[in-house]
């Protein structure tokens, strides 16, 4: 239950982040060492050094309806030992 709580947490966290936040915040980096716990073990975003805020409505009042970003965070490779990779760089699933 205590897994649930603390996910539950997170996406309350970022739906907060990029519903009600103004301007609204793309996080950009969100992996498990980014969810911090309070002293209740409440979840908390955190790290935000590569988050990017949403554009916002133009003098006109219109939003871009849509929005590209670079993918940001921690490669998958920097996790994987060399063994999971074949001579091409490709991962091999065990």
């Amino acid at each position: 239950m205590r897994r649930v709580r603390l996910a539950l947490g997170s996406a309350r966290g970022i739906l907060y982040l990029h519903t009600e936040a103004n301007p609204p915040i793309f996080h950009r980096d969100i992996k498990a060492s980014n969810i911090l716990l309070d002293e209740n073990n409440n979840a908390k975003v955190a790290d935000f050094g590569l988050s990017k805020l949403a554009p916002v409505p133009d003098l006109e009042g219109e939003t871009p309806a849509h929005v590209s970003t670079v993918v940001k965070g921690t490669p998958v490779r920097a996790f994987l030992p060399k063994s999971f990779r074949n001579s091409r760089g490709f991962y091999l699933r065990y």
